[in-house]
């Protein structure tokens, strides 16, 4: 009998003369060639010889040139946790193996259950698009999308076998070997519990607890190895999906600071246990193991959500009657309270009565019954950064006590921050110097943060100009940048900042800014600025530059003047806003107080017949001036903090008894810390007694004093 074998439609004959054997062997090598279902052996008669004719159809079946054994394909992964496949590793063995343009994969034979399953799509146990077939052909899209999930429990060695193919139909074979390692760890599982696409923050102390439990000390660092992206991303400064410093990168050490910046954020619709494993090292070196259990929640409330929206910078008023409604919907009831399962920090923060950042009844409690005659006082105040959408779950209670569950939907819009206005006043050609603290203030109020620092728009010339570090016309640092920082807490500081009106303008000047806050968030402001004039007769009746600009002084110069203390320097000029000197500061102190000694040795820099040589021996002599090293050096400027210790010993010598200060009395002053050890006391003491009483919050000690500050100073020590 002929059996006929057809091939690529051409008919070969194969006589086989009572040869089984051989038949068999030549089928076999023929079926061993990989083929489809279409392929089809057909016995078609016999010509009674006993000899046979085969034909092989192969008029529908893919012939490949060629087959090559190829490595493994190798992934790590650890016991309960997803094993992601990667379409590049099947692209990179075709190239190895076969070249050409890699096509598919099959796998022939699936891993035992009891070891793990394969899967496309997956996400969840209870959500993913399909589980792998075997036999099935899976092109580069879906192997990027498979992925094998161990079986609760297990760890070991799975391979996995696979046909790959190339476009020209070539063949290359290997296997994948998945690794799974057993999950072991020191510490206890740190747990939290999140819904749906709700991030949820990391807490330092949580680590540190577990630290200290397994190490006995304190946690310096913590390394963490990253999660499935399938099922979310570790952040560090998460504000929305657009807003944050970086992502968590494995190997980088994330120190107790750190931590409270880390946010886990779930994967679109993903739902399940997020498993993360980390290092954690304490302050003394050592090492420990650890996991973070992340149970994301699917949402299932009895109750439709309550729809609410605001600004970022907008607190949201929360209304009791949505609340009974959906008590009335989900139980058909009349509501009795409501327990909130509290948001996290990263979107803001629930308070009960709330008026402003500083005033307020409490903030909400997770274990607080609020009373729907409460519930229209809750109040939730974004983080000033925050824009986005998230969800506030809560637990209600009805008039019979049974409960139902609900979620109240944020939706945060983007909202740009106005701070009120900083009103201020100065006198006509008289400076003004910004308070900082009217910056910080407006500052929380807009944005419920502190400041960090200030940009200004200058204002027109023909108002005044913006100084830095002003002192008097001739000296100051700098004229203030609009492209400038001015901080808070830092340098270059706010505080310095001052506004010095043009010559004899009076009028409303309006300085805007804009300001940051420590969330680096920005929001804009206004300084109105009054400048009022000053009458003509405020200015001084003796000297022509002692102008109504002067007017806080004129009046003191003008007393002194006619009391013989002080002189002018030349023309009918005082010369107010020159630094004094410490010998004519030294004769100003001798004339007003009249002293005398009777020993008249003096300072080595003092020249003899100089006209501040009398009063200086004087000073020397009755212990007022102590110099350094036998020097007086009269003509250096003198410092605030020099002067005021002068002052403080001349009183004493004359007499005078004022009231010892200490340093509690300089506690008004923001640059109090600036006064040097010898000066405390002496500037505490005029400070107590009203001798000295400071420009906006600040001595200046080390700032030099004018003839114009010196003439008041001793006014007040003579009224």
């Amino acid at each position: 009998m002929t059996r006929k074998i057809n091939v690529k439609s051409t008919v070969y004959k194969l006589y086989l003369k009572k040869t089984v054997a051989i038949v068999l062997s030549i089928l076999m090598s023929v079926t061993a060639l990989p083929f489809n279902s279409s392929t089809a052996f057909a016995a078609d008669g016999t010509n009674g010889t006993g000899e046979k004719s085969i034909v092989l159809d192969h008029s529908n079946v893919i012939t490949y040139a060629q087959t090559v054994t190829g490595s493994s394909i190798t992934y790590n992964g650890t016991e309960d946790t997803k094993v992601a496949f990667y379409s590049s590793d099947f692209v990179s063995e075709c190239q190895k193996t076969v070249a050409g343009t890699f096509k598919s994969i099959k796998i022939p034979s699936l891993p035992n259950s009891s070891y793990g399953k394969l899967y496309i799509g997956y996400v969840s146990s209870s959500s993913y698009s399909s589980t792998v077939t075997a036999g099935t052909e899976y092109d580069a899209t879906n192997i990027g999308k498979m992925s094998f999930v161990p079986y609760p429990g297990f760890y070991g060695t799975v391979d996995i076998p696979f046909y790959g193919y190339n476009t020209n139909g070539d063949i290359f074979e290997g296997t994948i070997k998945i690794a799974i390692a057993e999950r072991k760890v020191d510490a206890d599982t740190i747990k939290y519990t999140t819904y749906e696409e709700m991030p949820v923050d990391f807490e330092a102390d949580d680590f540190n607890d577990e630290c200290v439990d397994t190490t006995r000390d304190n946690i310096n660092y913590v390394k963490f190895t990253l999660p499935p992206s399938s099922s979310g991303r570790l952040y560090v400064g998460y504000v929305s999906s657009s807003s944050y410093s970086s992502k968590v990168a494995e190997g980088t050490k994330y120190y107790e600071n750190d931590l409270d910046n880390i946010t886990f954020v779930p994967y679109q619709d993903y739902h399940g246990k997020v498993i993360i494993s980390y290092i954690g090292y304490s302050d003394d070196g050592k090492s420990y193991t650890g996991e973070v259990e992340i149970t994301v929640n699917q949402y299932d409330w009895d109750a439709d959500p309550i729809l609410y929206s605001t600004g970022s910078f907008t607190p949201l008023s929360f209304d009791s009657d949505d609340f009974a409604d959906a008590c009335d919907e989900a139980n058909n009831e009349g509501l009795d309270y409501v327990k909130f399962t509290l948001p996290s920090s990263t979107y803001g923060i629930l308070y009960y009565n709330y008026t402003s950042s500083t005033k307020y009844d409490s903030k909400v409690s997770a274990s607080t019954k609020y009373y729907e005659n409460d519930l229209d006082d809750v109040v939730f105040v974004p983080k000033s950064n925050y824009k986005g959408t998230f969800f506030i779950s809560y637990t209600g209670y009805d008039d019979d006590g049974i409960s139902f569950t609900g979620i109240v939907k944020i939706t945060v819009k983007e909202e740009s921050a106005v701070a009120d206005t900083i009103n201020v006043s100065t006198k006509e050609d008289t400076v003004l110097y910004f308070d900082d603290d009217d910056f910080n203030d407006v500052c929380e109020e807009a944005t419920n943060e502190e400041l960090d620092y200030i940009k200004f728009t200058l204002p027109s010339s023909s108002y005044g100009k913006l100084y830095y570090n002003y002192s008097s016309p001739s000296s100051y640092s700098s004229f203030v940048s609009e492209g400038t920082k001015y901080y808070y807490d830092d340098s270059p500081s706010l505080s310095k900042v001052a506004f010095v009106p043009y010559k004899d303008y009076n009028g409303t000047v309006t300085v805007k800014y804009t300001g940051w806050n420590t969330d680096g968030v920005n929001f804009t402001g206004t300084v109105k600025i009054t400048v009022t004039a000053v009458a003509d007769s405020a200015a001084s009746s003796y000297f022509n530059d002692v102008t109504s600009s002067y007017s806080w002084a004129s009046a003191s110069i003008d007393y002194l003047f006619e009391k013989g203390v002080v002189t002018g320097t030349g023309g009918n000029n005082y010369s107010p806003a020159q630094n004094m000197i410490r010998g004519d500061f030294m004769l100003m102190l001798y004339r007003a107080l009249d002293l005398s000694a009777s020993s008249k040795s003096n300072f080595s820099d003092v020249p003899a017949g100089s006209y501040y040589y009398t009063a200086i021996a004087t000073a020397k002599a009755l212990g007022i001036a102590k110099g350094y090293d036998d020097l007086f050096m009269p003509n250096a400027p003198i410092t605030r903090e020099d002067a005021m210790v002068l002052v403080a010993r001349a009183l004493k010598a004359d007499g005078k008894t004022l009231t010892t200060g200490s340093i509690s009395d300089l506690n008004n002053f923001k640059d109090k810390g600036s006064v040097s050890d010898y000066a405390v006391s002496s500037v505490a003491t005029l400070v107590k007694a009203g001798i000295v009483t400071g420009s906006n919050s600040y001595l200046n000690p080390k700032s030099y004093v004018t003839r114009a500050e010196m003439a008041v100073i001793l006014y007040r020590v003579l009224k």
